[in-house]
């Protein structure tokens, strides 16, 4: 709406005293938001500091065009210093004796010292306010906030512009340098860092430079390494026997929509109260499955994108599981700040990375950015046993669910356009089980065995090995985590 104008009461931002941009690191960051991009552009335009135009003398010494000036009382910004030709003022001399004047064009940056004797009587393209009292200024204050801002997460370009210069001038660099760029905040400058346990004294230049972030006291770092293949069960064996992964409700994080709907339907079908979460979904969608993590004492667990790792202030989420290993630092530190929140003794959480082969090298950086150690969780090899059979066999029960959805969205579109060309409906061009493959047939019926064999084992606890040859010497510690039994 802002964007596009189609509201008077949003046309004039020349009086804006306040603009917030939360989470500027993210809306700031290039082809995200356009629209943003087109607003600031506008505040600017309708209201531009004071910065931009000593700066803008500044730069144009270093060009050949010298005949700059600044601009006349009620014209904002800058006009080009011509006086008029010849032509021009023959124009002028030949309106004054006309009976019937013709209209003058003037243009509205060619002026003189002239113009109140030259322009009197003339009708022309002349600005209403060209002599008017100059508009009172407004100070505006532009507020970033992001919980990001000081990690070296955005690259820093070599610019040579009049703006980038600014933020020279003022000190910064990297992303903070970067945003103020964007949002024409170029005034006195002060940050406020609650990430870093710097003094309130110490000089900007020294925090800007700070390689690392501080978590919340409360939030405790975990990691499993697993094959990819695997961590369905090594989530389900946390989620069932640590305290932490079976206390409170509980967020898990996917790098994808199609993730997010496969392990989402996964853990619904071993027993969970499982909702999920992305950007496809409706907006009403979105508010139940939020609202569902805000009872401490219900057991849900949520599986979501990015979507859910910025903007949720709900202190009662206990865990966060990055199901898929962030792909960036400020991601990992978004969503693992969605646990461990408010002050106090209660602001406790558990952040836990699921990390394959293939991510080891992207958690690493992630560890090495954190400058902070991430604790190893043991869990049981029989346990883990019994797990991958209850994931396997819920496994087989979604691929048969996907499979029948295809088959139902298939029929369901060939007779809406039978309906649609009013035709009679050629049945053989349905599928069902008289002309299904033989692999989806055997699949189908695994799922049903599947889906009953589950059902008795969700009914038994799941226990972990006390002795045997293959347990190492931190079998202690191992029982310290994990409780026995657990009956979910």
């Amino acid at each position: 709406m802002l964007s596009s104008g189609d509201n008077d009461h949003l046309r004039d931002l020349s009086q804006i005293q306040f603009l917030v941009l939360d989470e500027a690191d993210r809306m700031t960051q290039e082809h995200s938001f356009p629209q943003l991009v087109k607003i600031l552009d506008l505040v600017n335009d309708a209201n531009p500091s004071q910065e931009d135009d000593s700066e803008e003398e500044e730069s144009d010494d270093e060009s050949d065009d010298g005949s700059r000036m600044l601009g006349l009382p009620g014209i904002r910004g800058e006009a080009e210093l011509t006086m008029l030709t010849d032509d021009i003022l023959d124009q002028l001399q030949a309106q004054k004796a006309s009976t019937n004047p013709e209209r003058i064009d003037i243009p509205d940056d060619e002026y003189c010292s002239d113009l109140d004797d030259d322009l009197e009587g003339v009708e022309g393209d002349v600005p209403d306010d060209l002599f008017a009292s100059p508009e009172p200024r407004v100070h505006r204050q532009t507020f970033i906030y992001s919980a990001t801002l000081t990690l070296p997460f955005m690259s820093t370009t070599a610019s040579k512009s009049r703006r980038w210069r600014k933020g020279k001038k003022l000190g910064l660099d990297g992303g903070i340098a970067e945003i103020l760029e964007k949002t024409n905040a170029m005034g006195e400058t002060k940050v406020v860092d609650l990430s870093s346990s710097l003094s309130p004294t110490s000089s900007l230049t020294s925090q800007m430079k700070s390689k690392g972030v501080r978590l919340p006291p409360g939030l405790s770092l975990e990691q499993i390494k697993c094959t990819q293949r695997h961590k369905d069960s090594h989530l389900y064996a946390y989620l069932m026997t640590t305290d932490q992964g079976s206390s409170g409700p509980c967020l898990v994080f996917c790098n994808s929509i199609a993730a997010v709907r496969r392990v989402g339907s996964t853990f619904q079908t071993l027993g969970f109260n499982v909702r999920i979460l992305h950007a496809q979904m409706q907006q009403r969608a979105r508010f139940k499955a939020v609202e569902s993590l805000k009872d401490p004492k219900k057991r849900v667990i949520v599986v979501c994108t990015d979507v859910a790792a910025r903007g949720l202030d709900i202190p009662t989420v206990s865990t966060v599981i990055h199901y898929d290993v962030a792909r960036a630092v400020d991601t990992f530190v978004h969503r693992s700040g969605r646990t461990a929140r408010g002050m106090g003794e209660g602001a406790v959480g558990s952040s836990l990375s699921l990390i394959a082969p293939a991510e080891d090298k992207a958690h690493g950086k992630i560890a090495a950015s954190l400058s902070i150690p991430f604790n190893k969780v043991l869990l049981d090899g029989r346990l883990l046993t019994s797990s991958q059979e209850r994931v396997s066999l819920a496994s087989k029960i979604y691929v048969a669910s996907e499979m029948e959805q295809k088959v139902n969205s298939h029929n369901k579109w060939f007779q809406e356009m039978a309906k649609e060309a009013d035709l009679d409906l050629d049945h053989d061009m349905m599928e069902d089980e008289s002309n299904r493959p033989e692999k989806e047939l055997q699949q189908i019926l695994e799922a049903k065995r599947a889906r009953v064999k589950l059902s008795k084992l969700l009914q038994e606890p799941m226990r972990t090995q006390k002795f045997g040859k293959f347990l190492s010497t931190n079998s202690a510690a191992l029982q310290n985590q994990l409780k026995q039994p657990v009956q979910k």
